[in-house]
């Protein structure tokens, strides 16, 4: 019965693993939409906004970009491509050029709703004059290369209104070569736009839809084959994500071979180092499906840093180790070391709940991965570990560090940590740069030229941005595109003072039913017309009856039911509007991206003025940027309370204020010191910046408690400083390898711990109880 109650914690661990590993390989399922680590939005404006980051069709565009051979191949390239792209079930639109994608019955819709779409649809245009005028020009323009088009459209079609309807359509591109197709203003690049059938930030899809257009290039088979550029949301996100495995594979496998031959060395024994991973692996299983079964799946994100987050579940056996000592059981070691390992355990649990509270899914999901897999790990350490090593193990004399002539003079040094408290809030206080880094853009893998090359893309073929916008809500469609239209004149009026370059919205495709209704009204009646034109018609040679058809296409469009929304579903004209013009939160939505826009103070204030609810400006820059900065204003807040929460445990554990602060000023220090470095750097801190400084303080205070752990004599401290210097070598070991990455939050998290960690230990050193050699003193 004894050796069945001895054998249980093994027992019960082996079902937790063999659970936790079912419920990993079978029902975990690992995401990576990053809109699970995007802040909630505030206004209902900026809710709108991140909604479409999120889902949008917008945030759903591909640009691309071929070039580097002549330019008729570039042509033929292009149409090529598009039309490969387009047999693709990857992609529900794809276009090459401004009618490229239209099928016949695209521009059926827009020839047979030309006098009520055109913007040229007006009483004036129809008066003898202006038909003379239209007529004239007819004449010209069947003598240039696209004569043929205009003779076929002639009966139909004399005042061109289906070319001023397909102008609008085709934006302001910079047209070069072939009128259906895109180029850019130097004609060295022809240009595409795809519209993939998945989400922005279902990155597994993306990456599909990209490897599908670079195998389409391919396939091309022309010599010389032109070369690619790809941009756009799900571009970024993809190569972004891409280059963090790589640099994380890399990496990791770098700082595992570091930390294995590193332990080692240090206990001179495999058998410890697949015991050390025991803990490790068990925590990393735990938080997994612990994740899994909060949130339903994982992203993998979490996984990737939660994981290099409860690396400093390694520490926990490494103490174990460290402070057996020869011819001593790990279970009689452990019951020692314990009650400090177990204070050390809760106090950076505590830290890591402020996650759990952050509101965001993501980095909610992180906190429930460090906090349970710190707890499983641990339990794994006090429980199960003792039972796994063998006894053959527990008479091994691993080499010490000889620490001791570093540790005496340190504690000399007690009022160092203080003055750097001191100096560094003055630096702080005193810093004229920003303390924290407000531009997200500077967090990104993404180069500035690539950015610059979005803009460029876009700006050339027509592509919605939603960088700065207006947001129009409604309660309908017609409220919307009516609320468009009313404010169009002033835009306008605005882009010739120079406050913007230019803008767009869904009321230039899709009029408003009253807006078409007025136009009909302008429309004349067949009489009217039929007399009108003959007047137009003196003395040029067109023959009489030869616009009988047009007469009959006014007549027609005159009592005509007005074009909606609705008339435009499952064509290409469907994509420009679903991008401008949606329903979402039981209200529909219009939105005007603006372009080039010179002083976005101004127009917030001229929107102000406007004293209407239903109209927004919105810069999506500003708006993530502020709402990230009111997540770390929240996050300090919490983090705030967590600290107070810490302080009180370690008071309840060491019953001592004197120890409290002992354990409590090197992590202060160390945490001030870290600061202060990295701003002296330029480094501005950052979200990820606080996420690691999380870290230190979990690894600040396992050094603070066990440094001032009371100890029998000099053999244990010096197992004591044994452990904590094996702890925090292996520690920066591995966050120091994440210093050197190319990937902003790699880098600012390795920097961040590394240093961290090594000043935890030499200001956590500096308070040792009794160090090595000063056993009577204090």
């Amino acid at each position: 019965m004894t050796a069945v109650r001895t054998r249980l914690p093994l027992l019960l661990w082996f079902a937790w693993v063999v659970t936790t590993v079912w419920v990993v390989l079978v029902h975990t399922r690992v995401t990576s939409e990053l809109t699970e680590f995007l802040p909630p939005g505030g206004e209902a404006a900026e809710q709108i906004l991140l909604e479409q980051v999120r889902q949008g069709v917008t945030a759903r565009i591909i640009l691309l970009a071929l070039y580097d051979v002549p330019h008729e191949a570039l042509a033929r390239a292009s149409t090529t491509l598009a039309q490969a792209l387009r047999d693709s079930d990857l992609f529900t639109q794809v276009s090459n050029g401004a009618l490229s994608s239209l099928s016949a019955r695209d521009r059926h819709l827009l020839f047979e709703y030309r006098y009520l779409l055109s913007p040229q649809s007006s009483a004036s245009r129809f008066t003898s004059e202006a038909l003379h005028a239209s007529l004239q020009e007819r004449l010209q323009a069947l003598l240039s290369p696209l004569g043929v088009l205009e003779k076929r459209l002639l009966p139909r079609d004399p005042t061109g209104e289906l070319q001023n309807v397909l102008h609008i359509w085709a934006g302001t591109q910079a047209l070069v070569g072939t009128p259906e197709i895109w180029f850019s203003a130097d004609g060295s690049k022809a240009l595409l736009m795809a519209q993939t059938r998945a989400p922005a930030f279902a990155l597994d899809a993306q990456a599909a839809a990209l490897a599908r257009i670079k195998q389409e290039v391919a396939r091309l088979g022309q010599k010389p084959s032109p070369k690619l550029l790809l941009s756009g949301p799900a571009v970024f996100a993809v190569e972004a994500r891409e280059l963090i495995r790589s640099e994380l594979a890399l990496l990791s496998t770098l700082a595992v071979a570091s930390l294995a031959l590193f332990l080692l060395v240090v206990y001179r024994s495999p058998l410890l180092l697949l015991l050390i991973v025991v803990p490790l692996a068990t925590g990393i299983l735990t938080g997994v499906a612990c994740v899994r079964v909060a949130f339903g799946s994982i992203h993998g994100i979490t996984l990737a840093f939660g994981i290099t987050v409860i690396g400093v579940a390694v520490d926990y056996p490494i103490h174990l180790f460290s402070h057996t000592h020869v011819g001593e059981s790990s279970a009689r070691a452990l019951a020692r070391i314990w009650p400090t390992l177990r204070l050390g355990v809760f106090t950076t649990v505590l830290g890591y709940t402020a996650m759990v509270l952050s509101g965001f899914r993501g980095v909610s999901q992180l906190g429930v991965f460090a906090v349970t897999g710190l707890l499983g790990a641990a339990a794994v350490t006090r429980w199960v570990l003792p039972l796994l090593v063998p006894a053959r193990a527990r008479t091994l004399h691993w080499p010490t560090l000889s620490l001791s002539g570093l540790i005496v003079p340190l504690s000399r040094w007690r009022w160092l940590p203080l003055l750097v408290i001191a100096a560094g809030m003055a630096y702080v206080a005193s810093e004229p740069r920003p303390v924290w880094e407000t531009d997200l853009a500077k967090l990104s893998p993404v180069a500035p030229e690539r950015r610059g090359l979005d803009q460029e893309l876009r700006a050339a073929t027509g592509a919605p941005d939603v960088r700065q916008l207006l947001i129009i809500t409604g309660s309908d469609v017609e409220q919307v595109l009516q609320q468009s239209e009313r404010l169009a004149p002033a835009l306008r009026d605005l882009a010739g003072r120079g406050w913007l370059a230019s803008y767009d919205a869904a009321s230039h495709y899709l009029p408003s039913i009253q807006r078409q209704r007025d136009r009909q009204a302008a429309l004349p009646s067949a009489d009217v017309l039929e007399s009108r034109l003959r007047d137009a018609m003196r003395g040029l040679p067109f023959r009489q009856g030869l616009f009988t058809p047009f007469i009959a296409d006014v007549t027609a469009a005159k009592g005509a039911k007005p074009l909606t929304l609705a008339d435009f579903h499952d064509t290409a004209l469907e994509l420009r509007l679903q991008a401008l013009l949606f329903a979402q939160q039981g209200q529909w939505v219009g939105l005007i991206p603006l372009r080039g826009v010179a002083d976005g103070a101004k127009l917030r204030g001229w929107v102000a003025q406007l004293n209407d609810p239903r109209v927004s400006y919105v810069d999506l820059k500003q708006t993530a940027n502020r709402l990230v900065n009111l997540y770390r204003d929240k996050a300090l807040l919490t983090l705030t309370w967590g600290g107070g929460a810490i302080v009180f445990v370690l008071w309840l554990g060491l019953r001592s204020l004197g120890d409290v602060l002992r354990v409590l000023l090197p992590v202060a220090a160390a945490v001030t010191g870290v600061v202060t470095l990295l701003l002296a750097l330029v480094q501005p801190l950052s979200m990820f910046h606080l996420v690691a400084l999380l870290l230190v303080v979990g690894v600040g205070l396992d050094y603070g408690l066990f440094f001032n752990r009371v100890a029998g004599d000099d053999t244990e401290r010096e197992q004591t400083v044994h452990a904590l210097a094996v702890c925090g070598i292996s520690t920066a070991l591995v966050f120091g390898l994440l210093a050197f990455s190319q990937t902003p939050v790699l880098r600012a998290i390795g920097s961040t711990v590394a240093i961290g960690v090594i000043l935890c230990f030499l200001m956590a050193a500096m308070f040792a109880r009794n160090p090595l050699g000063t056993a009577g003193s204090t």
